[in-house]
Formats: C-alpha cells, structure tokens, sequence
C-alpha cells in the first residue's frame, strides 16, 4: 500500500522488479531480453503501469539508442547478397500482412477501409525481431548476413511505412474500387433497415459518427418518439458503430463521408436536416468547409450543421451558407457558466444529483 501512495518507492520497485526478473531469467539459460519482457507483461496488469512506462520512457530511449548504435557497429559493408535478401525479406513484410490481416478482417465483415488500413499500418519489421536476430547470431543459429539483411530490411520498411501510413485513406480510396472490381465488396451495414419509408427518405442525417454524434445520438432517442427517430439516419464507416447504431435500431449506411460519391449515393435530395459534429483534425481527406460546399449543392433545400474549431473557420462556414456552426468548445463554456450560476442558486448537491441521475440513465 505505501509503494502505491509513493510515485519514488513505486518507480523503485518496478525497477528493482525487472532487474530480478532479468537475472532470473538469466541464471535459467534464457535471454535478459526475454526477462525484461515477460517482467514489462506483469507490471502492465498493476493499475499503476500508465505512470511507470511515462516514468521509464526516457531510460527506454536512451538504451534503445545503444543498441541499435551498437547494432549498426556490428554489421560490415553489405554486400550484393545482403541487398538482395535484404529486399526478399522486405517484400515478404509487406505482402504478408496484406495476405494475412486484410483477409481476416474482411471475412469478419469489418469493410474494406477498416480491413486494408491495420494491413498498411503493419507494414514494418518489428524492432524485436534484430532483437532475436542478434541472439541467433551469438548463438550460432545464423550468420552475420541475415542479420545484417533484416537491419537493412528494417530501415527499409520504416521508410515505407512512414510514407504508406500518413497516406493510407489515399491509399485506400484508390485500392478500393480495384479490390470490389475483384471481388471484395463493402459489406458493412448492408442490412435493411424496418422502415423501408425511412430508409428511402431520411430527413435528418448525422455525417459521421463519433464523441459528440453519440452523445448527440443518446439525446435524440430521450426525447424523441420513435416515428423521429424512425427518420434518422447515420452515415460512418466505422464497423463497431454500425453493430451498435443496429442493436438500437437506428438506420445507418456504410460510407465515406469525404467522398462526394458516397453522399450522392446516399440520395440527400429529401433530406431536411444534415449534421457533421466531426472535427476536421479527425477528418481524413475534406474538412468540415469542402464537406458544406458539397452538401449545399448536393441538397440546397436542407439546412446544414457543421462543425468548426475556431472562430474564423466558424465565419467561413457562415459565408458559405451553414445554417449553424457548432463549435464544442463554445458550447461547453457557455453550458459551463450556466452551471457554475446554478450551483451558487440551487446549491451543488441539486446539480450533483441530476448530473449524476443523467449520466447512470
């Protein structure tokens, strides 16, 4: 209980934890790498793991430096040998996770988007594989020149993935009508919705389903009948928000909604209300201004929410025609304040009770 109270006597036994994990692991004939991770697997099921990794992160920087400093000592001048297996190892990386990951998580009906990106963002050679590299060759089990292989065969992957993963919507918005001419069709939130009315002629649509839609979302289904929200319907490519929105029986359609296709597809023609509450950091290829652009030519009889982070972009957007800019942080001041009034008048344990009343409904 005190290590628990003690940020210092914490940090120590965690320290002192893996050092004797270590030189167990050691005195057993197995590698200190080996100790050192099987000691990181145990403290991360203690609550207080968060603090120690933070703690512990510059001693991890610094002693990864050394040994891919003392790595890079250790390997000679490559020679063609190298390159080339060097290069077979890179493309097996590379076309092994786009074998094993996107299949899988195509078959378990996540989408493409949702399948193809983890595929990309797996693209590189893991650090911890010089680590048994490095093992195999004190061992004797391989040579120098695999080892110096899967160096080069790291550095290269880390450069393309550095490349692949800041671009992978692109990426995917390319790859994809390829992948459904072949067979790989997107079939996420294909099921029929029970109101065939409503599915043909949502009148509020939510673009994007996120932090400020869901909760937005669970007010609309408190105070709304169920003809509303019979009339509701929400646009995201997220797969886990799709089994949810259906297990609540709300319409949903499977889309991109930076795509102008896909908003077109949709059909916004009788929709009366649009709603996009998705900041344009989590925006991946438009922003909230290109997205009100589309959507007033796409439907000019609908009024249309967008969401801005600053004042001037809140300006632009009026410009433009929005019939609302929701800026959060504008609207959590301004809710805030009210608050802070009704606990002088009311009293704190008024507002206490229902806000907690309303987070347990």
């Amino acid at each position: 209980s005190k290590v628990g109270k003690s940020p210092e006597l914490m940090l120590i036994a965690a320290m002192a934890w893996c050092f004797s994990i270590c030189g167990l692991a050691g005195y057993l004939s197995l590698s200190l790498e080996m100790g050192a991770l099987v000691a990181g697997i145990a403290i991360a099921s203690f609550p207080y793991h968060i603090d120690i990794a933070a703690k512990v992160s510059s001693l991890r920087d610094f002693f990864i430096t050394l040994f891919f400093v003392s790595l890079g000592l250790q390997i000679p001048r490559p020679t063609f040998n190298v390159i080339e297996l060097s290069l077979l190892i890179s493309g097996f990386v590379l076309l092994s996770r786009l074998v094993t990951v996107f299949p899988v998580l195509y078959f378990l009906r996540y989408g493409n988007r949702a399948s193809l990106l983890p595929a990309l963002n797996l693209s590189q050679l893991s650090e911890f594989s010089l680590v048994l590299a490095s093992l195999g060759v004190s061992y004797g089990h391989i040579n120098n020149d695999l080892l110096s292989a899967f160096t080069l065969s790291l550095v290269a992957t880390a450069l393309i993935s550095s490349f692949v993963i800041p671009r992978g919507h692109e990426i995917y918005r390319f790859a994809n009508s390829w992948l459904e001419k072949i067979g790989f069709k997107d079939h996420v939130g294909e099921a029929k919705p029970q109101n065939n009315d409503a599915a043909e002629h949502p009148t509020v649509i939510l673009l994007g389903f996120y932090r400020e839609a869901s909760s937005l979302l669970t007010e609309i289904l408190s105070r709304y009948s169920e003809s509303a929200i019979a009339k509701l319907m929400v646009v995201d490519f997220n797969p886990e928000a799709h089994k949810k929105l259906k297990d609540l029986g709300v319409h949903c359609e499977y889309g991109d909604i930076a795509h102008e296709d896909t908003l077109r597809h949709i059909d916004l023609t009788q929709a009366k209300l649009l709603v996009c509450t998705i900041p344009d950091h989590l925006l991946k290829g438009t922003s909230n201004l290109k997205l009100l652009k589309i959507l007033k030519k796409l439907a000019p009889n609908a009024n249309v929410i967008v969401t801005a982070e600053s004042f001037e972009a809140a300006r632009e957007m009026y410009a433009e025609g929005a019939d609302y800019v929701f800026i959060p942080r504008l609207v959590g001041a301004y809710y805030l304040a009210d608050v802070m009034e009704r606990i002088q008048t009311e009293g704190p344990d008024v507002i206490r009770i229902r806000a907690t009343a309303y987070l347990t409904s």
